[in-house]
């Protein structure tokens, strides 16, 4: 039993092997945090509680929204009939002091009112569109990527939120996709993710925003899936943050796809176990540090929580840039973990490197 214990490898989560796929670096950074891997994708705000995605809490919003609307209603109609009748009373004061409570309120009402009608009709629109759609699901026998509408998909499917975490302590990760996508026997993981930042890179076609990542993300989806299911798990669906278009990336059969799932766990696990002896990793080539999230030289606070290395708090790498008659701080996770000055694209721009 203590043998067993001695050569059972360390767990990685999903998202750090992800981000080790990109650069070692970022794996490192994200394996020292310790965040458990939640389906979404890191360094951007988190939208999976929009009911854009989900109809049920799409169907619960309007309910709360049309409740909200008859209120602050009566209240501009109480407020408006009260004045009339204060001001037509012996007492004009009265009418004079609920004119100015009403305009008072009727500035804070108002903008509110606006706003929640114009959500109103936004989800009204969603809904028309999901009603509207067919039930699609991925050609699940087949190898490639495909693009299906995401409520195409929500109509074939039943969508739920993943609540375990999925381990295989055999190869070592654990993940938890952000959504599972059930129908029989069949189970597809679902990964929130943000689109490319770059005007370049972006186009009306997700599918040309997948990196290698992306597919060892969602094939180690399926792997844990399959592993503590007995669930088929051959395909995996990204949903890109601002697009209904829903990318499903297929695995039938792939020997090259579960291959590569096992090498890039084996490089990720190297990289840890070099990172431990040295304390350090090499340096990338520029071309993934041009937009990282890790290395965007961010505005230093001092109430900001810092990036933990060995369960420790990192002193931040400063840089004082000047813009205009202003001198700001700035540093970078990656350039305060790796004591360096990683290439990003802003970075360049405020003349850091």
């Amino acid at each position: 039993m203590n043998s067993a214990k001695a050569i059972s490898p360390t767990m990685i989560g999903v998202h750090t092997l992800s981000e080790s796929v990109f650069c070692p670096r970022a794996g490192i950074i994200s394996h020292q945090q310790g965040k458990p891997d939640s389906g979404i994708d890191t360094g951007f705000v988190d939208l999976s509680y929009s009911p854009d995605y989900d109809i049920i809490l799409m169907r619960q919003e309007l309910r709360e929204i049309v409740k909200r609307v008859e209120n602050f209603s009566l209240g501009l109609i109480g407020g408006t009939l009260a004045t009339i009748i204060f001001g037509l009373s012996l007492k004009p004061f009265l009418g004079l002091l609920s004119l100015v409570v009403l305009a008072a309120a009727a500035t804070f009402i108002v903008p509110r009112l606006y706003a929640n009608v114009m959500r109103y009709r936004h989800i009204k629109k969603r809904l028309i569109d999901f009603e509207q759609k067919q039930k699609q699901r991925p050609q699940l026998n087949d190898i490639g990527v495909e693009l299906i509408p995401w409520y195409s998909l929500l109509k074939y499917f039943d969508a739920e939120k993943c609540h375990d975490i999925l381990k295989d302590k055999e190869l070592g990760i654990q993940g938890t996709p952000w959504k599972l996508l059930h129908h029989n026997n069949v189970t597809l993981p679902v990964f929130f993710c943000r689109p490319p930042k770059s005007a370049a890179e972006r186009s009306n076609d997700p599918t040309r925003w997948l990196k290698k990542q992306h597919f060892v993300r969602m094939r180690a989806y399926c792997h844990l899936i399959e592993k503590n299911t007995n669930q088929h798990s051959s395909c995996g669906v990204i949903l890109f943050a601002g697009s209904l278009d829903a990318v499903a990336i297929k695995f039938w059969q792939d020997e090259n796809a579960e291959l590569q799932l096992k090498e890039s766990v084996a490089i990720a696990r190297r990289t840890l176990e070099d990172f431990k002896e040295v304390g350090t990793v090499g340096v990338p080539s520029a071309s993934p540090c041009v937009r990282c999230h890790f290395g965007f030289p961010k505005l230093y606070r001092l109430d900001e929580a810092t990036v933990q290395k060995d369960g420790k708090p990192v002193p931040p790498n400063l840089h004082k840039v000047r813009v205009g008659r202003k001198q700001k701080t700035r540093h970078s996770v990656c350039g305060d973990f790796f004591e360096w000055t990683p290439p990003h694209d802003r970075a360049l721009e405020l003349n850091l490197v």
